[in-house]
């Protein structure tokens, strides 16, 4: 697992700011907005259940990524509480273990996780390997686990809609 200033990410939350990052720096290049993820750090993990923001222009969405149906329950319940105390709604992205475990294993998600993520910067990167750009198969699994995140996101009865990251053309 990948380290980061306050422990580790577990594999869905690592596969999916990698997969948002990529999107966000294809998007940026195609698209009149300007898209960004930030991971959060302890503080905002803990406090608020927040993973990471996903800004638009100048808006942002707090983003609580699990991979587990069970405890969606329990993170919706979570959220409406911290929201109703007045600290923000949080909208809860639920993606699949097995796409981002199979990113995870790719050779070269280590490095380009490890150059590209750091806790509280807002990033959009367009090459999805360090190595090998964006020929790399890694290009190849960020950009569809990206278009389930986005579906998810534009399927949304939520805020969380506003908030897809429109990406026309591959970049390999």
């Amino acid at each position: 697992m990948a380290q980061h200033q306050w422990g580790e990410r577990n594999l869905a939350e690592q596969a999916t700011l990698l997969a948002l990052a990529f999107r966000a720096g294809r998007a940026n290049r195609e698209e009149g907005d300007r898209f960004f993820v930030q991971p959060a750090d302890v503080g905002l993990d803990l406090g608020i259940g927040t993973d990471l923001f996903l800004f638009r222009n100048r808006r942002f969405l707090r983003v609580d990524v699990t991979d587990s149906r069970e405890q969606k329950p329990l993170k919706i319940r979570r959220t409406v509480k911290k929201a109703r105390e007045g600290k923000g709604w949080v909208y809860i992205l639920k993606v699949e273990w097995n796409e981002a475990a199979f990113i995870t294993t790719d050779p070269c998600f280590t490095k380009a996780y490890d150059q590209s993520i750091r806790d509280g910067q807002m990033l959009a990167i367009e090459r999805a390997c360090p190595n090998h750009g964006n020929e790399c198969n890694l290009a190849r699994k960020l950009w569809s686990f990206g278009n389930s995140i986005n579906y998810a996101l534009v399927s949304s009865s939520t805020q969380a809609r506003f908030f897809a990251i429109p990406v026309s053309r591959p970049p390999f």
